[in-house]
């Protein structure tokens, strides 16, 4: 095995991880390294940061992974918690197709190490937070 795409949570084992020649990449939709975890487009839209997505390796952390590229999501005054969503899923496409459209042409993915102590580890945002966030998006655009 060459590559493996995680296309969903889960923390694999390092046994696992060591299988593929090239790696684990990751869509995560936050700005790595600051973002980790859970709920990072909302804690992002919450703090005033970019929101967008980042490719990265698995390593055995959580979101600590060599980072090969991020891309932020413009928001407009129109969009949601679930139309931002729906755009990060386009960029996570986008990201993993140019990678392997480098892989395929013998170019090179940037890759970034991340320092452990540039990042935080977000957990699930509470209703009453979320509900903050959600009138939050429109002067955040």
């Amino acid at each position: 095995i060459d590559l493996i795409i995680n296309c969903g949570g889960g923390i694999f084992r390092s046994k696992f991880i060591e299988i593929p020649k090239i790696g684990i990449i990751n869509a995560h939709m936050g700005m790595l390294p600051k973002y980790r975890g859970m709920n990072v487009l909302e804690w992002s839209i919450l703090n005033n940061d970019p929101i967008g997505v980042t490719l990265h390796y698995i390593d055995e952390g959580i979101d600590t992974g060599d980072i090969i590229k991020f891309k932020e999501i413009k928001a407009t005054k129109q969009d949601s918690i679930k139309t931002l969503r729906e755009k990060s899923n386009i960029i996570n496409v986008e990201l993993i197709s140019e990678f392997i459209d480098n892989l395929v042409n013998n170019r090179k993915n940037p890759r970034k190490k991340q320092k452990i102590e540039d990042g935080k580890q977000y957990f699930k945002m509470s209703e009453d937070i979320l509900n903050i966030v959600k009138s939050k998006i429109k002067e955040y655009a």
